[in-house]
């Protein structure tokens, strides 16, 4: 009796110190994100990247931070890291599947894969969109409330170009629903990279949209979430402003 009290006991202070771990690796992407430092971004990766896998929760939560830094890195151009981090990506989606099998969290982020593709070579938009329409359809099927699979679904439809039938106003659609999704949990919002992605990727379909008053409500209320989104702050709603 008392070695099983003993184990309970190691195993409770085991999974206090992941938690622990993953709670700062939540915080350092936060404050990587907002400010722009990517450096230490990479970091987590590289140490989160290190330790065995203990749940599909620690899983899910490296898939999230690469699926950002590709994002990161295509947007900056740089190729090579975004080719390397796709790799890496998809390995760990394909084991993410053999652990919680075909769910929304892994169609969602399978879409947003085969989007990073296309992002990296054009010339195979009609096979690569198709693939991560098909994706983004079936994380909707599975769970349409979820939080990925709305934010993949609006990436879809704004990156997507008009004369293919891309849509500014279905991105909207997709993008505010995940936002209330999330919004629905105040605790959901605290450090939470991806929310504040949400608000400033609604701002720019908005903007584009040619609706200013739209955008500059989504990033205004970016700003009250985190004064110091220096993204927002500095270069997408400043423009706005001086039109005004």
């Amino acid at each position: 009796m008392e070695r099983k009290e003993y184990y309970l006991i190691i195993l409770l202070i085991f999974s206090n110190l992941i938690l622990a771990a993953q709670t700062q690796y939540r915080q350092i992407i936060y404050k990587s994100y907002i400010s722009g430092n990517m450096g230490n971004w990479e970091k987590v990766l590289s140490e989160m990247e290190s330790q065995k896998y203990n749940s599909p929760e620690f899983l899910l939560e490296l898939i999230n931070y690469q699926y950002g830094y590709v994002g990161w890195c295509i947007g900056k151009k740089k190729t090579k890291a975004a080719e390397l981090y796709i790799r890496k990506l998809e390995s760990n989606l394909d084991y993410l599947n053999s652990v919680t099998g075909e769910s929304s969290e892994f169609h969602a982020y399978k879409a947003a894969l085969y989007g990073f593709k296309l992002g990296l070579n054009i010339w195979k938009a009609p096979v690569l969109g198709k693939k991560s329409m098909t994706h983004a359809t079936l994380a909707m099927e599975k769970d349409s409330m979820n939080i990925h699979a709305n934010l993949e679904m609006g990436n879809i439809w704004n990156y997507m170009p008009e004369i293919f039938g891309g849509s500014k106003l279905k991105a909207l659609y997709y993008y505010s629903k995940a936002i209330k999704i999330i919004e629905k949990t105040e605790l959901n919002k605290k450090y939470n990279w991806t929310y504040l992605n949400l608000l400033a990727l609604a701002g720019q379909a908005a903007d584009k949209q040619g609706n200013k008053q739209k955008a500059i409500g989504y990033y205004e209320k970016a700003l009250e979430t985190e004064p110091g989104f220096l993204w927002v702050k500095n270069e997408l709603l400043p423009p706005l402003k001086t039109d005004q």
